[in-house]
């Protein structure tokens, strides 16, 4: 392979940063951000088997703003079964992730809000262009949006956007594109609602972020309970370490119909009966105004 060649399948990451800002952080971020294209990468290989695995490596880093070079390498692949199609598998697959990825943050830069619909038809499209077509495959859209969402999501640490230069083209990566399951077409919910007694682990006094609470295991939950949060505000209930909520749990799970698994699950607290105590022979103390 010449070095004209060689060039097309790596692609760049041009990072502006802030010399007087944390260089842990800075590098933190950069991490996330690799990531997340690994993430993406995996979502568009595993559309011809689910063995594959894929790795953005690293292979140069230049100075000034911080212009790193990638490559994208398969660090396992089910060759036997795609070498019927093609001689040299790697290449070929490595080849249609570049050309993908380069169509998605295309988009993800120019037409966020088309996303949930255009991307599986470019995955469809690149595929048919290329010789991988005859092997079959099964594009899992709940996963690639997913990749996506992460992808932009990794975008928002970074005071100045990352650049990603991928066939001659300088792109932003920008935090412009949410994943939403209840947007996917498809996607199965499932929801119940349990009353018990949740360790209270975190709770948010002053703001509106989530609590910290333990259900088998730490879990984070939106409290929409407005009397019980008004009480707290006004310090007409207080809390105390290992105190308990008596309280209705919504559990709303977003299943993949592709695989049947589970995408997300969210947790919210829809009525706070009272705060109980963590010693036996402290009674229950409800809240006021609600028998």
């Amino acid at each position: 392979m010449n070095k004209k060649e060689e060039l097309k399948k790596n692609y760049s990451l041009t990072i502006e940063y802030n010399q007087e800002a944390s260089s842990h952080q800075t590098f933190k971020n950069i991490a996330s951000l690799m990531l997340a294209i690994d993430e993406l990468n995996n979502a568009i290989a595993k559309s011809f088997s689910e063995e594959i695995e894929t790795e953005a490596v690293i292979e140069e880093i230049t100075s000034g703003s911080i212009k790193i070079w990638l490559r994208d390498k398969l660090k396992y692949i089910p060759d036997d079964k795609i070498k019927a199609y093609t001689n040299n598998p790697k290449e070929a697959i490595a080849d249609l992730l570049i050309k993908i990825k380069h169509k998605i943050i295309k988009m993800l830069e120019e037409e966020p809000s088309q996303i949930n619909q255009k991307t599986p038809k470019i995955l469809s499209e690149e595929i048919e262009k290329s010789e991988l077509k005859h092997i079959g495959y099964t594009i899992h859209k709940t996963k690639l949006l997913e990749a996506i969402g992460d992808l932009s999501h990794s975008a928002k640490s970074f005071e100045k956007k990352p650049i990603i230069e991928i066939e001659g083209e300088k792109m932003l990566i920008i935090d412009n594109y949410t994943f939403n399951p209840e947007e996917i077409e498809g996607i199965q919910k499932r929801t119940h609602t349990v009353r018990d007694k949740f360790i209270i682990k975190k709770p948010d006094i002053i703001g509106s972020s989530k609590w910290t609470i333990i259900f088998d295991k730490n879990i984070d939950v939106k409290i929409a309970d407005e009397n019980f949060i008004k009480q707290i505000r006004q310090r007409k209930i207080s809390i105390a370490f290992g105190d308990m909520l008596d309280a209705e749990l919504k559990i709303e799970t977003y299943i993949d119909p592709d695989d049947m698994s589970i995408v997300e699950t969210h947790y919210t607290i829809t009525k706070v009966y009272g705060i109980v105590a963590p010693s036996n022979n402290t009674k229950q103390l409800p809240l006021k105004g609600i028998k």
